[in-house]
C-alpha cells in the first residue's frame, strides 16, 4: 500500500503559525494589509482562535501553563460587554461560537455570559431565528449563525436539556429527505442555492450533531448527494 509522509507539510503548518504569533497566546490573522485596507491587523479573535485550533490539530498544543494562561487570557479579554466576540469578517454569532470553542481547548471557557444571546433561550425566538434564516439563497453562509448559536449558547452554560433537544428536534423535522441535508422550514423554502451550499452548510450543523451524539436523519441521503456531487460536478463552484 503506497504512503504518504505528511511530516513536511505539518513543519510548513507549524511555521505559518509562528509567524503569525506576536506574543504569548496573541496571533494576528493576517501578516499584510489588503489593497482596500479592509483587514484588521494585529491581534484578532480569528488569528488567536485559528492558532488553537491548528496546534491542537497537529499535535502542537502548549504544554507550557504560562502559554495556556495567556492563551485563554487573551482571547477571554475579547468577549465584549455584550458577551459576544467580534470580527469583521464574520457574524457576530459565529465569531462568538469559534473563540468560546478554542477557549475550551484550554479547559476553560469565556469570563462572561454570551448576553445578548440569552433571549434565545426562549425557543420561539430559537425557531424565529432558524426559520429566518437565509435557506433559500445563502445556506452556507447563514450556517454560521444556525450552528454558531447551539454552540455559543452550550460553551457559556446557557443551554439545558430541553433547549438542546428542542434545537436537535428542529433540525430533524426540517432535513430534507432527497438530499439528507438541511433546507429551511420544509414545506415553505423553494432551494435556489446549488446543492453544495446546502453540504457545505450542513457540516457546520454536523459539528453539533457529533459534538451532542445526536442521529442524522438521513445519513444515507447525504452520502448519496456527495457520490452524485462528485460524479457529475453537480451544484459545485
Amino acid at each position: 500500500m503506497k504512503t504518504r509522509d505528511i511530516q513536511p507539510i505539518i513543519e510548513k503548518i507549524r511555521e505559518r503559525v509562528a509567524a503569525h504569533k506576536l506574543a504569548p497566546g496573541s496571533y494576528a490573522r493576517y501578516l499584510w494589509q489588503s489593497p482596500d485596507e479592509r483587514r484588521e491587523m494585529g491581534e484578532n479573535p480569528y488569528g488567536c482562535a485559528d492558532a488553537a485550533n491548528i496546534l491542537y490539530t497537529i499535535n502542537d498544543f502548549p504544554r507550557d501553563r504560562e502559554e495556556r494562561e495567556a492563551s485563554v487570557r487573551v482571547l477571554q479579554s475579547m468577549q465584549g460587554d455584550d458577551g459576544l466576540f467580534h470580527e469583521h469578517t464574520h457574524h457576530f454569532i459565529h465569531t462568538t461560537a469559534h473563540c468560546a470553542a478554542a477557549i475550551e481547548l484550554f479547559d476553560a471557557a469565556p469570563a462572561k455570559p454570551c448576553y445578548d444571546l440569552l433571549k434565545y433561550l426562549d425557543t420561539r425566538k430559537l425557531d424565529e431565528l432558524l426559520e429566518n434564516l437565509d435557506w433559500e439563497k445563502s445556506p452556507w453562509n447563514n450556517s454560521h449563525q444556525g450552528a454558531g448559536i447551539y454552540v455559543a449558547m452550550n460553551l457559556t452554560g446557557a443551554a439545558d436539556r430541553n433547549w438542546n433537544r428542542h434545537y436537535f428536534d428542529w433540525f430533524w423535522e426540517n432535513t430534507d429527505p432527497e438530499t439528507g441535508f438541511w433546507m429551511g422550514k420544509r414545506g415553505n423554502v423553494i432551494p435556489k442555492a446549488p446543492l453544495y451550499q446546502y453540504m457545505a452548510g450542513g457540516f457546520h450543523y454536523m459539528f453539533n450533531h457529533e459534538y451532542a451524539r445526536m442521529p442524522l436523519r438521513y445519513p444515507e441521503k447525504i452520502i448519496d448527494s456527495c457520490i452524485a456531487m462528485y460524479d457529475t460536478e453537480g451544484g459545485l463552484p
